[in-house]
């Protein structure tokens, strides 16, 4: 394995980690609510966005995204760098809109964040393993 493979591991290893601390406050957020405050499901499922820290490592999780555009321009990866780009960007805007919108409405009602936050959760951590396999690490 050459350097750059190794950066590339150990920036899906990353990306992965951080992806993975925010699936365990969505998971600890919602056994609370059931389990621990016994909370209908659609009542615990829209609290989801209120759990301390999560907006934080959601944010830095899918901005360490934005180094995918870097690595297919630079040639580390074959991806169409347009591509991308709009891939990247895509999911950066709609968490910054929905992050703002959130903000300036109640946390604890807006069913489509937390919709989104699951989405996001299962696409990134499908695609780090997705580029892991074409390294060779099946």
């Amino acid at each position: 394995m050459d350097a750059k493979d190794a950066y590339l591991v150990l920036y899906n290893a990353l990306c992965c980690a951080g992806w993975a601390l925010v699936w365990g406050i969505a998971v600890q957020s919602i056994y609370t609510g059931l389990a621990v405050e016994n909370l209908p499901i659609l009542e615990v499922l829209s609290n989801v966005y209120a759990a301390e820290n999560l907006a934080f490592m959601l944010t830095v999780s899918q901005s360490a995204a934005l180094l995918e555009i870097a690595h297919a321009m630079i040639g580390f990866v074959r991806s169409p760098v347009l591509v991308t780009a709009m891939q990247v960007m895509s999911r950066i805007v709609a968490l910054v809109a929905l992050v703002y919108s959130v903000e300036a409405q109640s946390k604890s009602k807006v069913h489509s964040f937390n919709l989104v936050v699951l989405t996001l959760l299962l696409v990134s951590a499908m695609g780090g393993r997705h580029y892991d396999s074409l390294l060779g690490f099946d």
